[in-house]
Formats: structure tokens, C-alpha cells, sequence
């Protein structure tokens, strides 16, 4: 509200010559787009200087109404819509041309009213606006989109920026959702370190119950400070918590290897898991970056994390049942690998954890 109100202040106090601007009004209904541009009449004569055809530096009503047909030749083919991820260019069809007195200059105005025709149900537009680009330096439109019953959206086209992308709020929660939900799951497949971790936990927790309570744990604590440090309420050195997440991968491992009490595997899912939320946090902090609905997008995150998370375990435990399970039913308190498998998979793992801790100490250093 407040730019849309700067921008008409702006057009009530410009000069008599002011920069060349424009304005762009957008609404999309169920089967189509309308558009209302309104453009300095002045700015045509350097953009189409056939209009002018007394040659004189002038645009009359006269040169108007001879140049229609070039006004909608030249409109038909700069400013383009395209629809959906699919980017389809939509048929326009010209409703309205007239050259009016200017409400807040002194100049006249060239008004457009286009009809753009799409599938119902479009929910993402691409907008192309190169009416001015090539020909009239520094001109910038003052755009206003929006989708029936939403609140319009206000941005700048111009000075190198011709394009925009725009999208329905439902359209645009799906489209955050999705990015963000595979940025998820990609990061914790390829998060090795994670994964270790992850994997030392498993080996030795005891059947079903065991690998429910660590997922469950390790869940909620990277989910809780991944969402307090997208806030802005904990933070802490990216270097130093990559330190930390190494290290408590060699800690479990060794414990796995020579602490023969039994223990309960999610409290150091948790505990550590922390920490590990405090990784993902560094990696997710760039991604967030300008993005107003950051809350979304950390919820995607989160989701595509659990289902990276779900489909390691998943497989994980399949290959268990049938390597090592051969057709038996296994009590809930039972190992649920022999031991041997878990203590070779730990030491494995503590080499790993030694060598990321060392790696990472030198990047310290």
C-alpha cells in the first residue's frame, strides 16, 4: 500500500518533463489476464518514431489516431504473458486505445486495455515488458498484480529488469513448499555426516521401538533450532558447529565400540541432534535469504529432511531384515544387529568422525 501511494505522489510533483515512466495494472480472473497500461505519450515518439510524421518532435492527436496500428503491433509484441511452469505465451487480444489528458501531468497519456486469454486454474504468470527496453533509456513501469480476491503485489520493471514472475498465493505456497521440501531431501541424502551419524545411532538401538525412539528424537531437536536459529535467536560460529557435529559422530561411535552398559540411544539422538539442526541452519540460511515467507519454506525444509530421513531408515531396516533376520521375529529389546555388524559399522564410522573432526579443525586454523 504504501509504494503504490509513494508512486502516485511521485507522478502528482514530477516536473513538467519527467523521467519517462509507466504504469502496468494486472488482474487475473478464472479465464483471463486484463491488462491497463498507461504510458507517456511523449515516451512513444522516441520509441516508435514512425508516429511522429511531421517529423516535428511532437505527438498530436492527428499522428494518434494515423499510428493505431502501430501502437498495437508494437504492444502485441513486447508485452508478452506466459502461463504455468510450462511458460505457454497466452493470445491477447487489444480492447481498448485512447489517448487521454494525464490526471497528474500536465501531458497526455496513451491508455491500453488488453484481454489475455488462459486455462482455468492458471496460478503463475510470466510477465514479459519490453515495450521501452532497447529504445528509451531509464524509462521504468510501476506495476500492480493481483489475483481475484488477494492483495496485489507492487514491484519496478525497468534499468535491466524486464521480467517478473507471479503467482497466486496459493500457487506461490505450493511453489515454496515444493522448492523448499526437495531442497530438503537432497540436503540429507548428500549430508554424509548426518547420515553417520544417523547410522551409529541405529546400530545400537534395540528393534522397532529403538529406531522410532532415535529418528523421533533426532527430529525434533534439529527441527527446534533449525527454527530458532531461522529466527535469529541462536547463533553460533558455522565452522565451530561443524566441529561439533564431527565430534559427537566419533563420540557415539566410541561409545558403541567400548561402553558395554546398555543405554538409551534417542536422549543422544536428541542432545546431539541439537547441534546438528545448528548445521542444517547454516546450509538453510542462504536459501532463506529475502524470502518473506520463511516460515514455509522452513516448514518444507523440515519435511523434506524427515522424508530424506524416513527413506534412509526405511532402507536401512530392509536390508537388516534381510541379511540378518532370516524369516525370525525379533523382540523389541533385542540388538537389532548382531553385534559384530554393529561394532564393525561404529568403527567405521569413528574413522569417519576423526577424519571430518581433523579436516574441519584445520579450516579453524
Amino acid at each position: 500500500m504504501s509504494l503504490a501511494v509513494g508512486w502516485l505522489l511521485a507522478l502528482g510533483c514530477a516536473a513538467p518533463h519527467p523521467e519517462p515512466i509507466s504504469t502496468l495494472s494486472i488482474e487475473v480472473s478464472e479465464s483471463e489476464v486484463r491488462l491497463a497500461l498507461r504510458t507517456q505519450a511523449e515516451t512513444w515518439v522516441e520509441a516508435a518514431p514512425g508516429i511522429d510524421l511531421d517529423g516535428n518532435g511532437l505527438f498530436s492527436r492527428s499522428e494518434f489516431e494515423a499510428a493505431r496500428g502501430l501502437f498495437s503491433e508494437h504492444v502485441s509484441e513486447r508485452l508478452r504473458v506466459f502461463a504455468g511452469p510450462e511458460r505457454v505465451a497466452l493470445r491477447s487480444e487489444l480492447k481498448r486505445l485512447e489517448l487521454v489528458d494525464g490526471a497528474f501531468l500536465p501531458d497526455e497519456w496513451v491508455e491500453f486495455d488488453l484481454l489475455y486469454f488462459h486455462e482455468v486454474g492458471v496460478r503463475e504468470l510470466e510477465l514479459h515488458d519490453l515495450l521501452f527496453s532497447d529504445s528509451v533509456p531509464g524509462h521504468q513501469s510501476f506495476v500492480t498484480a493481483s489475483w481475484a480476491e488477494e492483495p496485489a503485489s507492487h514491484f519496478v520493471l525497468g534499468n535491466g529488469r524486464q521480467e517478473a514472475l507471479l503467482r497466486s498465493h496459493g500457487g506461490r505456497v505450493a511453489s515454496i513448499l515444493s522448492s523448499f521440501l526437495r531442497l530438503g531431501v537432497e540436503h540429507i541424502l548428500t549430508g554424509f555426516d548426518h547420515l553417520a551419524f544417523l547410522l551409529v545411532l541405529l546400530v545400537a538401538s534395540s528393534g522397532l521401538r529403538g529406531l522410532f525412539g532415535v529418528v523421533t528424537a533426532f527430529t525434533a531437536a534439529h527441527s527446534l533450532t533449525l527454527a530458532l536459529a531461522a529466527m535469529d535467536l541462536v547463533r553460533l560460529p558455522p565452522r565451530g558447529v561443524e566441529l561439533v557435529i564431527a565430534l559427537s559422530i566419533a563420540y557415539v561411535a566410541a561409545e558403541n565400540l567400548w561402553l558395554r552398559r546398555r543405554r538409551s540411544p534417542w536422549a543422544e539422538a536428541f542432545g546431539f541432534g541439537l547441534i546438528h539442526g545448528l548445521g542444517f541452519a547454516g546450509f538453510l540460511g542462504e536459501a532463506l535469504q529475502g524470502e518473506p515467507r520463511w516460515k514455509l519454506a522452513l516448514l518444507g525444509f523440515n519435511l523434506g529432511v524427515e522424508i530424506g530421513q524416513v527413506a534412509f531408515v526405511t532402507v536401512a531396516a530392509l536390508l537388516v531384515w534381510l541379511v540378518f533376520d532370516r524369516g525370525r521375529r525379533r523382540a523389541s529389546t533385542e540388538a537389532w544387529i548382531p553385534s559384530p555388524v554393529a561394532r564393525l559399522v561404529s568403527a567405521g564410522v569413528l574413522a569417519l568422525g576423526l577424519f571430518w573432526f581433523v579436516q574441519r579443525a584445520a579450516w579453524i586454523g
